[in-house]
């Protein structure tokens, strides 16, 4: 019976924050677009239950997951507005849904008698816990493919850059092209980097920037040699081509290391699956035959 209170609890908190994510509007979610975030702010009928809640959720995730400047960080890089408040709801959330599943086991494990009731709590909470960090390692994930997408892309774009300002193009004209034709996430870098300039920043500003808010070692050289050809007045088209060449150069040598480390992963399958099979067929006629002559 414990078992089965611990499961309808925590399937009642679950439909509970489900229905308060999903609630009928009410007038300070309707008006707050139109006043900012500052304006208006959210009541509670238990403002220090709220306020105790929200604290300890946060002092318990920032200590088990990441700290708010690196979840910053980390949007910044997946190429997301940053918003760290948004993603401890999404942690929270994650968490409930892991705590109703480690109900659910606790529940099922209990019914069968196979589970005591501190067995059944820490289940819960390794549940909850690792609920809360997955949330957080989607974001790293998502970071790391969006950086890897970026310097999959880093070449073309930089040759694409070269033949506009070499066909006589603007600095700012090539950006737009660029982002124009490119595909995301090298495309939507670009068109911040022409939106910024548009809007007044100055080119070497905006490169800087672009730099500063990725993690990709290509783009930062190649923010960094167009800067340097502008400030010196170096043919800018050279440096483009040049930069492109050295990072098909390092796309070739990174594949080819990656290739080597995945070749001793290989020999798992080979020695420790098809190996013992090949012996077994070999070996398996021979044994039967002397089975039966003796």
């Amino acid at each position: 019976m414990i078992y089965l209170s611990l499961c309808s609890l925590g399937l009642g908190a679950v439909c509970l924050w489900a229905y308060y994510c999903a609630g009928v509007p009410t007038l300070v979610r309707r008006i707050r677009p139109y006043v900012g975030e500052s304006g208006v702010r959210a009541t509670s009928p238990f403002p220090t239950v709220a306020s105790l809640a929200r604290d300890l959720a946060l002092a318990i995730l920032t200590r088990c997951g990441s700290t708010s400047a690196a979840i910053a960080r980390r949007q910044r890089l997946a190429g997301r507005p940053v918003d760290v408040h948004a993603l401890r709801l999404d942690q929270v959330t994650w968490a409930a849904t892991g705590a109703a599943v480690g109900c659910a086991l606790a529940g099922s494990a209990a019914a069968s008698g196979t589970l005591p009731l501190g067995g059944g709590l820490l289940l819960l909470a390794f549940c909850a816990l690792a609920g809360a960090l997955s949330r957080d390692w989607w974001l790293t994930r998502a970071a790391r493919v969006r950086q890897d997408e970026l310097a999959r892309q880093l070449p073309d774009v930089a040759e694409l850059l070269a033949l506009a300002v070499g066909a006589g193009e603007s600095v700012a004209d090539a950006l737009e092209r660029v982002s124009r034709v490119s595909d995301a996430p090298m495309g939507e870098e670009m068109a911040r980097v022409h939106r910024l300039t548009r809007a007044g920043t100055s080119l070497s500003t905006a490169l800087v920037t672009l730099a500063r808010d990725n993690d990709c070692a290509g783009l930062t050289r190649l923010c960094d040699a167009t800067r340097m050809a502008i400030a010196r007045g170096t043919p800018l088209a050279a440096v483009l081509r040049d930069q492109a060449a050295d990072e098909r150069e390092r796309s070739r040598r990174d594949l080819m290391e990656s290739a080597g480390r995945k070749e001793i992963a290989m020999l798992v399958p080979v020695v420790f699956l098809i190996m013992p099979i090949t012996v077994v067929f070999a070996l398996y006629p021979g044994l039967i035959t002397l089975s039966f002559g003796f």
